[in-house]
């Protein structure tokens, strides 16, 4: 390695890695090391005060660069004697010189290697780049106990610089979470989380933390507060921003409006600058590190700014009376979005795009608030797009979408889809009389104008309505109804929806095995169309038709199913639909605990914490799944007693649902639980690979050319979780298809030294 540039956003510590790296290696380079700032050994750099990449001439830069670097050498080059190192720092102004400078210069040096620091690669050829990433910092909500949050190195850093200049602070419960705030919001930055901890000399966490919502300004100090050449954040990302020409600017301050991650086709909207160019500004954001790049779980890329990016890009466009402008872009696109959504020529059958809103809801709430006074008509809009897909801040969706219909102010085709929005959201928040009326109006109105897969929709929510009102065979009705109308139509997605709800009605009326079956289909039908929380509802639904058939050799299939769709909807943070699926987990402790009381200790704990849940957003319980969770909660306060239980639910009131979720996918291990068959611990003796033993049975059967039937068949599961096996050993081992996992299997296998057929069997059922 010749070449290798540490890159990074401002305020990392590349310079300070680089020091470390130098101290760590230096015996190695048994001809000498230096470290060098350009900016001082080339005047031409040291008097541009950090700004763009400047115009100094190449000669000066090499001329620079012989100065420091050791003489040429001739022949071969050095094994152990004779290699330097050269460290590069402050050099940003002049990355174009260096990659045309630099190689030919080493070329002629064999046992030199250079290490650069900078916002981006200098782009040479057989430069290595090493990009470091922020530290670690406490995620929110993740509900970590305070003594163990000293571990994250965000944390231990922080405190680390309070203590040397406030030797009496302490960490303690009481300030904990106004600690795990900060160091939040300094994104992970070692520049940011010094001067954060300097500001402590004489305030509290929360002052600091309130101080610093109010003005980035708070997180400035002197030098001898940071080992950092900047003396503040506001002047480091300043520094930052003018490596990069206006357009890309302009188009960073379009995206710092946005709340959640950006999509390339996002960008292209707010940005007006047409796909290629917009791809290729995002690029180089990305490339001197203002933008990140992250790949979704679906393969999508998306773009984000870190936090105190953003609230520069924000203050300065308030300052300058640009941020109104930025923001009525924003809901201008985010009204687009919605109208095409809710446009009921093209509304159905398209779940990748309805998905989108569960990610993007926190833009459509800030768009839709901020059109409510220069355009109403629009802001309703939004209500309705939330209203029918969304399910964040349902009281103030429903509250809009009140006001527009009381006030007359929609037309007759979005007062009719307003109705129906709302009638939804009024069934999920409890207020059944009103969702009644409104669903009634709107399948009317919806049949009257010839839109059946509208009115097949107002069908199932007026379904879902009398399974709310405990009346299971009229919903039953009514769901079936839907189904008939969505079937002849083709709209798999709004159909898939009908059919968990029917197998929630099935299970209320005690038709379990007709429930599994149409959970089942329903969970078919919404992988086929792409609809990941469609699906992972179905997975939720399906376990509790399985639970309820009784049969204990069902128990382990119904908890994964319920693993795998919590893990999914937590993903995306559906939280209308997981609160039922954690409050299902709960039912499956208490049911399946046999005398052990940390099954029911865990139950009360999910159960209690989902009930603060609904308390704080509203949402209305489910009515056959609230009476099993009674039922469970009666039974835990019967085996615990009144003051342990009592314990554990004002415990749970206090947890978070990150807290919950890692709650619910902690494995019980109970000694008088039966035993299931999950075959050998590591099947054909394989070890050391990322799956787990029945992921390895899996894909060993895939080797052998079985079907996903078969696979179920012979291991004794249902083709449903048999799929679900699949899926996460292609995940785990990035494939694709069969044939890759296949052929995987048989590598594996060989390097083992195994014969094929050569192994313990496997507990087929067959």
């Amino acid at each position: 390695m010749r070449i290798l540039t540490i890159t990074g956003p401002v305020g990392v510590g590349k310079s300070r890695l680089a020091a470390a790296a130098l101290e760590k290696v230096a015996e190695t380079f048994t001809a000498g090391t230096k470290i060098i700032e350009l900016d001082v050994v080339c005047p031409e750099i040291g008097g541009l005060n950090y700004g763009k990449s400047a115009d100094v001439p190449l000669e000066e830069v090499e001329s620079a660069l012989v100065d420091v670097l050791p003489s040429p050498v001739a022949g071969a080059p050095p094994t152990g004697e004779g290699r330097s190192l050269l460290i590069l720092d402050g050099c940003e102004q002049i990355l174009p010189q260096l990659r045309e400078a630099l190689p030919p210069l080493l070329a002629a040096r064999p046992g030199t290697t250079v290490l650069v620091t900078g916002p981006t690669p200098i782009g040479a050829y057989g430069e290595a780049v090493l990009r470091l990433a922020p530290l670690p910092t406490p995620e929110a909500g993740n509900g970590e106990e305070w003594t163990d949050s000293r571990s994250l190195p965000s944390v231990r850093l922080f405190l680390r610089r309070v203590q040397a200049i406030r030797p009496i602070f302490e960490f303690t419960p009481e300030n904990h979470e106004a600690v795990m705030l900060l160091c939040q919001r300094t994104d992970g930055l070692p520049l940011a989380i010094e001067l954060a901890a300097a500001r402590m000399k004489f305030c509290s966490a929360r002052e600091v933390l309130d101080g610093l919502e109010e003005d980035l300004g708070t997180l400035s100090g002197e030098h001898g507060e940071t080992l950092s050449r900047h003396t503040g954040v506001q002047e480091a990302i300043a520094w930052a921003l003018r490596q990069i020409t206006p357009q890309e600017r302009a188009l960073l301050e379009h995206l710092a409006v946005f709340h959640s991650k950006v999509d390339v086709p996002a960008a292209v909207a707010i940005s007006g600058t047409g796909a290629d160019e917009t791809e290729k500004h995002l690029a180089r954001l990305v490339n001197v590190s203002l933008l990140d790049a992250v790949e979704e779980s679906d393969g999508q890329i998306v773009f984000r700014l870190l936090g105190l990016t953003r609230q520069f890009l924000l203050e300065s466009m308030r300052a300058e009376g640009r941020l109104d402008g930025a923001r009525r872009a924003h809901a201008a696109y985010f009204a687009r979005w919605a109208l095409f959504l809710c446009d009921p020529a093209t509304r159905w059958n398209r779940p990748r795009r309805s998905q989108g809103v569960y990610r993007r809801q926190a833009d459509l709430l800030a768009a839709m608030e901020f059109l409510l006074e220069e355009d109403p008509l629009t802001a309703t809009d939004l209500a309705t797009t939330l209203g029918l897909y969304g399910h964040q801040d349902m009281v103030r969706v429903a509250a809009v979408l009140r006001d527009a219909l009381r006030e007359g102010l929609l037309p007759e085709r979005r007062a009719r889809e307003a109705r129906s929005a709302l009638g939804r959201l009024s069934v999920l928040l409890g207020r059944y009389e009103e969702a009644e009326e409104l669903l009634t109006a709107a399948r009317r109105e919806h049949g009257a104008s010839g839109n059946v897969i509208a009115m097949a929709v107002d069908t199932r929510w007026a379904g879902v309505l009398a399974l709310q009102r405990s009346s299971p065979r009229e919903a039953e009705a009514l769901l079936r109804e839907a189904d008939a109308h969505l079937s002849r139509s083709g709209a798999e997605d709004e159909r898939s929806g009908v059919l968990r709800d029917l197998a929630e009605a099935l299970i209320a009326r005690g038709e379990h095995r007709a429930a599994r079956k149409t959970a089942e289909a329903s969970f078919y039908m919404a992988e086929r169309v792409g609809h990941k929380v469609g699906a992972a509802v179905a997975e939720a639904v399906f376990s509790t038709a399985m639970l309820c058939g009784g049969r204990p050799e069902d128990e382990q299939e119904a908890e994964e199913c319920l693993e795998s769709s919590i893990r999914c909807l937590a993903g995306w943070n559906c939280l209308p639909a997981l609160i039922p699926a954690l409050e299902r987990v709960a039912v499956l402790r208490a049911w399946t605990a046999r005398g052990q009381r940390e099954p029911l200790r865990q139950a009360v704990l999910i159960a209690s914490a989902m009930a603060a849940r609904r308390a704080e957003t509203g949402y209305a319980s489910l009515a056959p799944l609230a009476g099993e969770v009674e039922r469970s909660l009666d039974q835990a306060r019967s085996a615990l007693g009144e003051r342990a239980f009592m314990e554990c639910w004002s415990t749970g009131q206090g947890l978070d649902v990150r807290t919950v979720v890692a709650e619910a996918l902690t494995p019980l291990h109970t000694t008088d639980a039966p035993a299931a068959d999950t075959g050998p611990a590591q099947p054909a003796g394989i070890t050391g690979t990322p799956l787990t033993a029945r992921e390895l049975q899996v894909a060993e059967l895939v080797a052998q050319g079985d079907t996903n039937h078969r696979i179920a068949n012979r291991l004794g599961i249902s083709k449903w979780t048999a799929i679900n096996h699949l899926r996460n050993v292609m995940r785990k081992l990035e494939m694709s298809s069969r044939a890759e996992v296949a052929g995987w299997f048989e590598k594996t296998r060989r390097e083992h030294g195994i014969a094929a057929g050569g192994r313990p069997g496997h507990g087929s059922r067959e």
